[in-house]
């Protein structure tokens, strides 16, 4: 027995479902021209999302504005951009484009991406729609900001694409086990303080710093298979073991709507509340170490509730039989209900992070403005926006002249292949410009990157 699915269901359930990993400093320019170091080397704005202890540190500004501050990102471990539009987008024929029949050598080479039996894609959008830092003492920072965010992530494993490709012939077994699906879009209203705490020691200074959040959900989407399995032994007969799971609130992705029914003020399909938490010690004039806690908290989806469980066994030996075809419907077009609601976690990050400011270095004959920082960062729970696989990120800042920054670093982990960040910040008196990549191999290798990042942003600061 046999089934086929479409070819396009892979690319589908990516553009659809699968939205980015390691939220929070999406937004922060500088953050990203430096392998998403945040922790320990951000102030103004970008401390507000990634530690606001940060924010009473640094005594050059006074009055900070952030204006069209945004981030897109996608990354995949199993799929690159050069196998994509090869196979999935088609090919351009004497009316319009048609599929790409997928042989048993294109099949291989697409299987031959994978490194392991897990696979996993993340793309996202981040924006700061609006952000304003205040200095209102020089030991006390005030942060106001409203980010949007749609990310997400998607893990397929290899096994998944295999049955779609060959079917279930006799003697096969298929784990389908690790298929992961999940999404949603958030709007963020933070409020931010971090104030300076004495110490005995002049040489040293020690900050801390808290945001309050309130979030708005406008839709989520999960789907977990727990345990799903597809046997077929040599006589035909097959066995299959179907437990998995979908949550879904808001509004609909795959619904045919028009643009204009989407405006800025939504009424949100949940709310939730978010701390976030930081401290920051600077050692010494040129080293200071950093830990933050960000998005500890949850969200409750009323509006539009629904989720769909499906946990059966089936056998069958005889596709005649209207009990076992009825078993079938059941495990393809099983029905969502409407339920009163449920909560999914906000994505909490753990981050760990040094700074070291070379140029301030005692006996170090280097005059030059350098700032290199390491950090390590660790998200609490698997969902949109976080992920379980730590991230480990070396950055750096030099700064030739008084108004040119130029960033770059080298990030490895967080569920991604390691990728080689690249920044540049311009300061013109109280105007600042900056423009990053969290991987440049989509820029030297358009074709067949896997992991690719843009992001820019302005701010005015007095």
């Amino acid at each position: 027995m046999r089934y086929r699915t479409p070819y396009w269901i892979l690319p589908f359930a990516v553009m659809v479902f699968s939205t980015g990993v390691f939220g929070g400093e999406k937004t922060s320019i500088r953050a990203i021209g430096m392998a998403g170091v945040v922790a320990s080397t951000s102030y103004g704005l970008d401390a507000s999302g990634g530690n606001p202890a940060n924010l009473a540190r640094r005594d050059d500004w006074t009055v900070e504005l952030g204006l069209l501050h945004f981030g897109l990102y996608a990354a995949s471990d199993f799929l690159s951009y050069d196998i994509y539009t090869k196979y999935f987008t088609g090919t351009e024929g004497g009316e319009g484009r048609v599929p790409v029949f997928l042989d048993n050598a294109a099949k291989q080479e697409i299987l031959a991406e994978f490194d392991g039996p897990l696979g996993g894609m993340n793309i996202g959008f981040e924006t700061l729609l609006f952000g304003v830092a205040v200095k209102a003492t020089p030991s006390v920072g005030l942060a106001f900001t409203v980010r949007e965010q749609v990310r997400g992530f998607m893990e397929m494993p290899r096994n998944y694409l295999e049955f779609l490709f060959v079917g279930n012939p006799a003697g096969s077994l298929y784990d389908l086990s690790g298929l992961q699906l999940k999404g949603s879009w958030l709007r963020t209203y933070g409020l931010s303080v971090g104030f300076e705490i004495p110490l005995l020691n002049s040489r040293s200074d020690l900050t801390i710093g808290v945001t309050g959040k309130l979030v708005h959900g406008f839709s989520t989407y999960s789907t977990v298979s727990r345990d799903t399995r597809v046997e077929t032994e040599e006589n035909g007969t097959l066995i299959g073991e179907f437990h998995f799971a979908t949550q879904h609130a808001g509004i609909d992705f795959d619904e045919a709507r028009k643009l204009n029914e989407y405006g800025l003020f939504l009424s949100p399909a949940g709310t939730g509340f978010g701390v976030d938490f930081g401290i920051t010690a600077s050692l010494n004039s040129f080293l200071s170490t950093s830990l933050s806690v960000t998005d500890i908290g949850a969200i409750k989806w009323r509006d539009h509730a629904r989720e769909s469980i499906v946990d059966t066994s089936l056998i069958i030996d005889d596709i005649l039989s209207v009990d076992q075809r009825k078993a079938i419907d059941r495990v393809i077009s099983h029905q969502e209900r409407s339920i009163p609601s449920f909560s999914t976690s906000l994505p909490t990050l753990v981050r760990l992070g040094f700074a070291l400011q070379l140029d301030r270095v005692p006996r170090l004959a280097f005059s030059v403005p350098l700032l290199l920082a390491l950090e390590y960062t660790q998200g609490i729970e698997d969902v949109p926006g976080a992920s379980t696989k730590p991230r480990f990120s070396l950055g750096a800042e030099y700064q030739p002249i008084p108004w040119l920054l130029l960033r770059s670093g080298i990030s490895v982990g967080g569920g991604e292949n390691p990728a080689l960040a690249l920044g540049l910040g311009i300061e013109l008196s109280a105007l600042r410009f900056a423009i990053a990549t969290e991987d440049l191999s989509w820029v030297f290798a358009p074709g067949s990157f896997s992991h690719g990042s843009i992001a820019a942003g302005l701010a005015l600061s007095f």
